[in-house]
């Protein structure tokens, strides 16, 4: 339609085809859906930007005449971010400033419900790969910034989250987060992998890298024992034995040279036998021989073939002590572990049979079963003059009973029991008639305390007064009769030996005169500083750390419990450590002999636990020994700190992000100069 020349109305018609039609439909819904149109809302506030709204009549005079008011926008704004003042004007004589009462400022209101807008935290607010080096996206959304660093917020490093809050006038403060992931960890066999180590074996700490070694057992060539075996993750790693270990005929006396593998060597690969006797050869380089002569030459105690609590003997029959090798089941103990008796005194030992024992056992296990019936039990004679001071029953019905023959000064016997191939022995000792002795035997009642039941015959002893070791401050034992029995109790945080002990007047020597020991198995205790150092353990107890701050903690392992782990008996193991929520606490290591716990998250608490699995030969099954302790992160202590820079009766954010949490208490009443100071 356009007007014509005469100024009448002229109307034009211009013909669109059909297919004309369809295609402006198309290219105006494009053009329309095309555009995003980012809503927002227009909030309303005090004063925030001071703008002239008046005159000054006549110029110089410093009269400011305000102007009219100025309207305040309402509803949606597209525009993020644009402020504008508005309101009332007002204006204060001699002071050349004139301001409107408020500011009217376009804020985003998408991605939540109500006047608070949601989340203020931006698309750089997620997790990523541990390849990343910077942030995608924005820190926070438009129209509100970082509080966090004055608006910088740090990249994470590899492993870590860094936080920071986003806030503006409207909403609630936004708590936002970014995680960066940790560098995939390359597991492998250790240094110690294709190495040669004496028969203490490879160094534990060489084994692997970045792992716990698994599945640890000693490697064998048909039944010589040449090296070792373990996995790191799914590698398979292994070390050999040098030099070897000679067999059962080295040093013996023997009518002829050793004709099989087994009686050359136990450890390492056997050499060819040489020589018409003496003979000699060699596993794996280790010298042996075995002699052809009469005369019996010792050649020494191999404890470390033999499984603790074995007793061991040289080639000549000589009691070399227990072995000290860690071994499978089945074990044997005569109990009492010793015995203590006068001229003519008859006791009993009792044998007992454990048949699935991972671990050294002693009288104060359970889980036995009795043999003392179908066991054989024998004694070894005393050197001369001394001679046999005692005799052992081995007739069925009275096995294990002893009897103390007559002595003319006190001395001691062992007593052997035999069963299915396994030996143990029970010392004797025998005083002379009329001589003191007593009995202690412990008794376990549970939760890691003892009773301790001793009998004392106090015999023709002129001292009336036994003291008492190994039970703390257990007061001495007063005589009351010829006989007398009781106990105490204690609670042993390490192996203990318990002594009953004459205070004064003992003959022949002073000593103990019945004794016990309880041994404690080892545990793994997480500890306040490194082990042996006098530190305390953290076990089972909850321990503050504040956000943002860190504490070392040390894995020691050792016999006992607690505290005497980490101060006495323990030593440094390398652990694998975790963290229950690493939102709440994080680790700096998850494998080593300590780590470092840093707070994370305000007002909560997660545990922190240590494993570790103990070395044992095969085919022994490995236990795993845990610890754990419990991280407390405390909740944000808020303050209201900068009150003097707001007016009184005006409210604001405190230090924990509380909205109107705190008082102004900024004097902004008339002052010096007669004007009146505007609200910041």
């Amino acid at each position: 339609m356009k007007r014509g020349i005469s100024g009448q109305m002229v109307i034009q018609w211009v013909y669109f085809s059909p297919l004309s039609f369809f295609a402006l439909v198309f290219l105006l819904t494009f053009l329309f859906m095309g555009q995003e149109v980012h809503a927002g809302t227009w909030k309303l506030y005090g004063n925030l930007i001071n703008r002239a709204c008046g005159t000054e009549n006549p110029a110089g005079s410093g009269n400011w005449v305000p102007t009219s008011s100025v309207g305040c926008p309402s509803g949606s704004c597209t525009n993020i971010g644009e402020q504008r003042a508005c309101g009332s004007c007002s204006c204060s004589y001699n002071i050349p400033r004139c301001v409107l009462s408020s500011t009217a400022e376009c804020e985003d209101d998408s991605g939540g419900t109500g006047g608070g807008g949601g989340s203020l935290c931006g698309s750089a607010a997620k997790s990523y790969s541990y390849t990343d080096t910077a942030y995608s996206g924005t820190i926070c959304r438009s129209g509100s910034s970082p509080t966090t660093g004055n608006g910088s917020v740090p990249f994470p490093a590899q492993g870590e989250t860094v936080s920071w809050d986003c806030a503006n006038r409207s909403s609630p403060t936004s708590h936002c987060s970014a995680t960066r992931g940790s560098a995939p960890v390359s597991v492998s066999c250790g240094s110690a992998d294709g190495g040669t180590f004496p028969t203490s074996g490879p160094p534990s700490a060489n084994r692997c890298i970045n792992t716990t070694q698994t599945n640890f057992a000693f490697r064998y060539q048909g039944s010589y024992w040449n090296g070792w075996t373990w996995n790191c993750g799914s590698n398979s790693c292994s070390a050999n034995l040098s030099p070897g270990i000679c067999g059962s005929a080295n040093g013996t006396t023997r009518a002829s040279a050793p004709s099989t593998t087994a009686e050359r060597c136990s450890a390492g690969v056997s050499s060819s036998v040489s020589g018409s006797g003496p003979w000699s050869w060699s596993c794996s380089g280790w010298a042996c021989s075995a002699n052809k002569t009469a005369s019996c030459v010792s050649t020494g105690c191999n404890n470390h073939l033999y499984c603790t609590g074995t007793a061991v003997y040289d080639n000549c029959g000589t009691y070399c002590g227990s072995g000290t090798k860690t071994c499978t089941t089945p074990r044997i103990k005569v109990c009492p572990t010793l015995l203590y008796l006068n001229s003519g005194d008859v006791a009993n030992f009792e044998l007992r049979y454990w048949a699935n024992s991972t671990a050294p056992v002693t009288c104060s296990n359970t889980g036995y079963s009795t043999v003392t019936s179908s066991s054989t039990w024998s004694t070894v004679a005393l050197p001369s003059p001394i001679g046999s001071i005692l005799t052992v029953s081995n007739v069925s019905g009275s096995k294990g009973r002893v009897t103390a023959g007559s002595v003319s000064q006190t001395a001691t016997q062992y007593v052997y029991a035999d069963y299915a191939g396994l030996r143990d022995f029970g010392p004797v000792t025998v005083s002379p008639a009329g001589a003191a002795s007593c009995t202690i035997s412990p008794v376990d009642l549970g939760g890691g305390s003892y009773r301790m039941d001793y009998t004392i015959n106090w015999g023709s002893a002129t001292y009336t007064l036994m003291g008492v070791s190994g039970a703390g401050a257990q007061p001495n034992i007063s005589k009351t009769g010829a006989t007398q029995s009781g106990s105490f109790t204690h609670t042993p945080t390490a192996t203990t030996t318990y002594r009953l002990t004459p205070l004064t007047g003992f003959s022949p020597g002073p000593g103990p005169l019945c004794e016990a020991t309880v041994t404690l198995p080892s545990t793994l205790v997480i500890c306040s500083e490194s082990c042996g150092s006098g530190s305390s353990a953290l076990s089972s107890s909850t321990v503050t750390l504040p956000k943002g701050q860190k504490r070392t903690v040390y894995a020691c392992y050792g016999s006992g419990v607690g505290d005497s782990v980490c101060a006495t008996t323990g030593v440094s193991v390398s652990a694998k450590w975790a963290v229950g929520d690493s939102s709440i606490a994080s680790l700096s290591s998850t494998f080593g002999t300590s780590t470092i716990i840093t707070g994370q998250s305000d007002g909560a608490s997660t545990p922190v636990s240590a494993e570790y699995t103990p070395e044992v030969p095969s085919p022994l099954r490995p236990e795993t020994k845990n610890d754990s302790v419990t991280i407390s992160v405390p909740g944000c202590v808020a303050s209201c700190s900068g009150s003097d820079q707001v007016c009184s009766g005006q409210t604001y954010t405190d230090s924990c992000g509380n909205a109107n949490a705190c008082q102004g208490t900024r004097d902004c009443s008339s002052g010096a100069g007669g004007y009146k100071e505007v609200a910041p």
